[in-house]
């Protein structure tokens, strides 16, 4: 019987923990055995491959020029389902032009169009055609060029804390109860709770528990900033681990991903991330849309929560991050009042201030052109070995942290629309989708961005609409 765990995140939860994971894997990818396990494991389908135990010395790696952008998925697919939801949406770019790595997360709940289907919120493109129709809407609506995507399940990101031994994190007064709450929601046991503030050791259910604490504190953006120190800290540990281990983990990790990067572009993405991430010391610039000063949120017939963007600055905000290496770009907020106006009058969408704390609506189904990645039997448990009993370091203390939480907000949150005419379907289910192709994005090289500055990983692969074929990634320059 399949044991799998299923994890009940919130939306919000989901977004930065899934670049947590998606990061640490690309990392990862940069050893060559990795490639060809990658390969076999999850390109095309392949479910059935043969374990990788040695390295070919003579594999020859590539850096990517320019700028490569790589959308990430999450799924959620509780035990025996062949559906999936697609709540974690980002793009992963790897600057090689400044020598950066970067991450934006594009909220599920934006109101955009989707080719054939009118107005919806964003995460409704996987439901009408997976992952190809995801990089579809996306570059229509953002004009950003997208190469290949990957699809990650949660339970690797367990494995991946549990592999490396767990990560050390002190954790203050006011984050105790919420922690503990969510280890038991997540799939951890009462021998994972903490019972009391302090610096510990966190096991896989812990630290992906600590990622998700959202209430106290600064919110949102203290919530990020735990995450970013989850994401250094693995990374640090991961970067240094020795091959052995990296097969072991490997081979562990790859049940739960699927992607459509070849062989060939994977091997080169791992090399230039590698060499990107050395020169910005794997540091990851975030940005986040929608963005505060261009959007707004409501809800819609009680059906849930919208962002109404103003698509055209969000647009130039977003290629000012990816391509000119610009996260302070100030949008135009002249047309802004009436386009919200207008959204708002024309949709019948409740106004709402009370986001933050929102219970949603649950989302579509997205089981699309999808298939869920196989889990082996062998991988089903996602157990720690770390206890809370035992994996105290230091007094407890009811102050720190890896990061000094910020009162200022990261880049991005909210965007509008001024440039949609097309009414949202206002249910919590899509319009039947139509038939949407099933063929993936086609592998062409990473095309080249202009930019300044230093420290991305730059990967290749291929974006999947008609649009994608005629961009390059100078968009947005």
């Amino acid at each position: 019987m399949d044991k799998k765990k299923h994890f009940n995140f919130s939306k919000k939860q989901k977004i930065t923990i899934f670049s947590l994971l998606a990061i640490l894997i690309l990392i990862a990818s940069v050893v060559g055995f990795f490639i060809f396990r990658f390969y076999n494991h999850s390109y095309e389908g392949n479910t059935n491959p043969a374990k990788v135990n040695t390295v070919d010395e003579d594999i020859k790696f590539k850096e990517v020029p320019g700028i490569t952008n790589i959308l990430l998925l999450s799924s959620d697919a509780r035990p025996g389902e062949d559906v999936s939801r697609s709540d974690s949406i980002m793009i992963l770019t790897i600057d090689n032009i400044n020598k950066k790595l970067k991450v934006t997360s594009l909220m599920r709940d934006m109101l955009v169009k989707i080719d054939g289907h009118g107005e919806e919120k964003l995460n409704h493109a996987f439901a009408y055609g997976g992952p190809t129709k995801t990089i579809e809407t996306i570059q229509n609506n953002f004009g950003i060029k997208l190469h290949n995507y990957v699809i990650v399940d949660f339970n690797a990101f367990v494995k991946v804390i549990d592999a490396i031994n767990g990560i050390e994190v002190t954790i203050k007064d006011y984050e105790l109860d919420e922690l503990n709450k969510y280890i038991l929601d997540g799939g951890g046991s009462e021998k994972d709770l903490l019972p009391a503030p302090g610096t510990y050791n966190l096991n896989g259910y812990q630290a992906l528990s600590y990622a998700r604490i959202r209430k106290v504190g600064n919110g949102e953006y203290e919530r990020t900033e735990r995450q970013r120190a989850v994401l250094q800290i693995a990374l640090e540990k991961v970067k240094d681990m020795s091959t052995v281990k990296l097969v072991s983990l490997l081979n562990e990790l790859f049940p739960y991903v699927k992607t459509n990067i070849s062989l060939g572009n994977a091997m080169d993405y791992g090399f230039t991330a590698l060499n990107v991430g050395k020169n910005c010391n794997f540091e990851i610039e975030q940005f986040r849309v929608p963005i505060d000063s261009i959007s707004k949120g409501g809800i819609i017939d009680n059906k849930g929560w919208v962002f109404v963007i103003d698509k055209v600055e969000t647009s130039k905000a977003l290629q000012e991050f990816i391509f000119n290496d610009n996260k302070n770009y100030e949008p135009d907020t002249s047309n802004f009042d009436s386009i919200i106006e207008q959204y708002f009058n024309d949709y019948d969408i409740k106004d709402d201030t009370t986001h933050p704390d929102y219970e949603y609506v649950p989302s579509i189904n997205t089981n699309g052109n999808f298939e869920n990645p196989k889990n082996n039997s062998s991988n089903n448990s996602t157990s720690s070995n770390n206890n809370s009993s035992n994996n105290k370091v230091e007094k407890p203390s009811s102050q720190g942290n890896n990061e000094n939480p910020s009162n200022k907000p990261t880049n991005g949150s909210n965007s509008t629309d001024n440039n949609s005419t097309e009414k949202p379907n206002t249910s919590d289910k899509p319009n039947t989708p139509q038939e949407t192709p099933t063929e993936q994005p086609s592998e062409n090289n990473g095309s080249s961005g202009n930019g300044e500055s230093s420290n991305t990983p730059s990967t290749d692969g291929n974006a999947s609409s008609e649009n994608s074929n005629n961009q390059n990634n100078t968009e947005g320059n």
